[in-house]
């Protein structure tokens, strides 16, 4: 995440903000929610039973317990990682600095699976005893690593085709560990072919929770791979309105990738606008925003002071 020269006050932030929104005639939906005196407010994850800080602590970059911890102590409850994140070194961070408080957080974990056959092939049952082995090492690991006997939300992490994401066995096995408690969520991750996954997702009606690459820019450069993609906001939009409909839980992810933001020409463009500018939207749920320092948790927690 690029980091800015100017950290908001609650104050500064509210007034800027207010300012430059109400000028271009948007509603204020989620800022005007945060201002309470006591905690931030927590809003459903669509009907998965969750409540949640709209803002998401993306935990991916983060490695020292001290910024996680500060994360919690400005009132954020939602932790998103993932098992590739840190080679699993993530979670394990995660969870020791969380062992005697996890109870009280929602932690979002992911599991990679990388299936190279196409076609018939994939329809094989060494290909399903593959996905089950991948699936089942994956939780194993994520649970020992986080310390927990139950993961809150399990995504399958960045599909590139439907074909794996709709797998008949992937599918099989999110509602199996659901059904013996192991999770209480399942969904997935996307920052590609969103438009497409999210609509055979509202046909389907499967997943809980979906997590997508949406920002204001509709496109991302990744900070680490410099890889550009182009987003297709209308689309996503649309399909993210059904879902929202439906009850499935929105994330919105690279939701700083697009660059900093301003409602209007008199106010100062930043990041923590452009997080704003994707929480106003009435079918997100949550802003996941991947924070490494404590500048960054000052600026995106005055979301939610």
């Amino acid at each position: 995440m690029e980091q800015q020269k100017k950290t908001f006050s609650r104050k500064a932030f509210i007034k800027t903000t207010s300012a430059g929104i109400l000028g271009t005639g948007l509603m204020i939906r989620n800022l005007t929610a945060f201002t309470g005196d006591d905690k931030p407010v927590r809003v459903p994850l669509g009907h998965t039973g969750m409540m949640v800080t709209p803002l998401c602590f993306g935990a991916s970059r983060a490695q020292s317990p001290a910024v996680l911890l500060m994360a919690l102590d400005k009132g954020i409850n939602f932790i998103d990682t993932g098992r590739q994140y840190g080679h699993g070194r993530n979670e394990e961070m995660i969870g020791k600095t969380l062992q005697d408080q996890h109870k009280e957080v929602i932690i979002q974990s992911k599991v990679k699976i990388v299936i190279s056959a196409t076609g018939k092939a994939l329809r094989t049952k060494a290909i399903a005893g593959k996905i089950r082995g991948i699936m089942q090492k994956s939780l194993d690991e994520s649970l020992k690593a986080l310390r927990r006997d139950v993961l809150d939300i399990w995504l399958c992490h960045g599909p590139e085709r439907e074909e794996i994401l709709f797998h008949d066995e992937v599918m099989k096995f999110f509602s199996d560990v659901k059904s013996r408690g192991l999770i209480k969520a399942h969904g997935f991750s996307a920052h590609s072919h969103q438009t497409e996954f999210l609509h055979r997702a509202n046909a389907l009606r499967f997943y809980d929770v979906v997590m997508v690459g949406y920002n204001h820019k509709g496109s991302m450069v990744h900070s680490l791979t410099g890889i550009y993609r182009k987003f297709d906001n209308r689309g996503i939009e649309r399909e993210l309105a059904v879902a929202h409909n439906r009850g499935i839980g929105i994330i919105a992810m690279k939701t700083c990738s697009g660059g900093p933001y301003a409602p209007a020409p008199a106010t100062e463009p930043s990041l923590p606008l452009a997080v704003q500018w994707v929480l106003n939207k009435p079918f997100v749920d949550a802003a996941a925003v991947a924070m490494s320092n404590f500048n960054q948790i000052n600026e995106h927690t005055s979301l939610l002071i």
